[in-house]
C-alpha cells in the first residue's frame, strides 16, 4: 500500500508492500520525492528569503522528507527496520549500569523501556509520534508493566519537571541535524542529575553506504558531550535491524555503530 502526505504542495507517495511471506518490504521512492520537494524548497526560498523548511534543514538530515512524515509512514508498515521487537543488545550488556529513574528518548513500540521496568527501574518513554506509543502501551499493558509514555519532541526534553538518574538514546542521536543535535544535548542535561548517565547506541561512520541514518563519527560524539558532560566511554557496536527491508540492507550481524557512556558532570 502506499503512505501519502504532501510538503510544499508536492505529493509524497511512500510505498509499503509485504512479500508473499506476508513480511514487510518497504520502498521509499526517496529519489523522485527530493527532486520534487527540492524545487519547491527553491522556489519557497526565493518568494521567502531566509526561511527554513519546517524546522528541518534537508541539507544537514538523510533524507529530504520531514522527519514526521518519514517516521509515520515507517510506522505505517508491519514493521519499522529498527523494531526488532527485543533491546538492542548493547543495552542489555550495559543494563547493570542502567538504574533508577529511567527515560528512554526515542523509545518507539517500547521495547527498551519495557524491558527495563521489568528490571525494576522507573522508566519513561518519549516519542514524537503517536502510533508507536500506541503500540508500546498495549505492549506493556499485555506485560503488566507500569511505564509512563510520553509524546514529545525529544529536543523538548528539559520540560519535563522530573529529573532522571539515566537517560537511554536507543537510535535517536543520529537522526538530528547540527542544530537539532545542540538542542537535544541541552535538553538532555537539563533532565539529568548530577553524576547521572547518558546511554547512546548510533550509527558509526563505519557503516558503508550513504542510506538510513546519519552516520556519526567519535570526534562528533565527544565535541557534542563536550561542555558539561564526562564522555566515559565510546566502544564499537553494532545496531540490529529487521531482515528483508527494502532500503534498510547493513551490515551482517547490524549496522556498525558506537555506544557511549557519557556522564552528567
Amino acid at each position: 500500500r502506499t503512505v501519502t502526505g504532501r510538503r510544499h504542495g508536492v505529493a509524497l507517495g511512500l510505498e509499503v508492500e509485504l512479500n508473499a511471506e506476508g513480511e514487510v518490504l518497504l520502498v521509499l521512492n526517496d529519489q523522485n520525492v527530493r527532486h520534487a520537494v527540492a524545487r519547491e524548497e527553491a522556489r519557497s526560498r526565493r518568494r521567502k528569503p531566509g526561511s527554513g523548511s519546517c524546522g528541518y534543514d534537508a541539507g544537514m538530515t538523510h533524507d529530504a522528507v520531514p522527519a514526521e512524515e518519514r517516521f509515520t509512514a515507517y510506522y505505517a508498515a508491519p514493521r519499522a527496520p529498527w523494531d526488532i521487537g527485543r533491546p538492542q543488545r548493547a543495552f542489555v550488556e550495559a543494563a547493570e549500569g542502567i538504574g533508577g529513574r529511567v527515560l528512554d528518548s526515542g523509545c518507539g513500540t517500547g521495547d527498551l523501556a519495557i524491558w527495563l521496568a521489568e528490571g525494576g527501574r522507573a522508566v519513561t518513554g518519549v516519542d514524537f509520534l503517536e502510533p508507536p506509543l500506541e503500540a508500546a502501551r498495549r505492549k506493556a499493558a499485555e506485560r503488566a508493566v507500569a511505564v509512563n509514555f510520553l509524546r514529545m519532541d525529544a529536543r523538548d526534553l528539559g520540560s519535563i519537571p522530573e529529573r532522571f538518574d539515566a537517560v537511554t538514546d536507543c537510535g535517536l542521536f543520529h537522526t538530528f541535524d547540527d542544530a537539532g543535535r545542540a538542542a537535544y544535548v541541552r535538553a538532555v542535561a537539563a533532565l539529568l542529575e548530577p553524576s547521572a548517565r547518558l546511554f547512546v547506541l548510533c550509527f558509526a561512520t563505519d557503516e558503508p553506504g550513504a542510506h538510513g541514518p546519519r552516520r556519526v563519527a567519535e570526534h562528533e560524539l565527544r565535541e557534542a558531550f563536550r561542555e558539561g558532560w564526562v564522555v566515559e566511554s565510546i566502544e564499537p557496536s553494532r545496531f540490529e535491524v529487521v531482515p528483508g527491508i527494502a532500503g534498510a540492507e547493513f551490515t551482517t550481524g547490524g549496522a556498525r555503530a558506537w555506544f557511549a557512556t557519557i556522564r552528567r558532570a
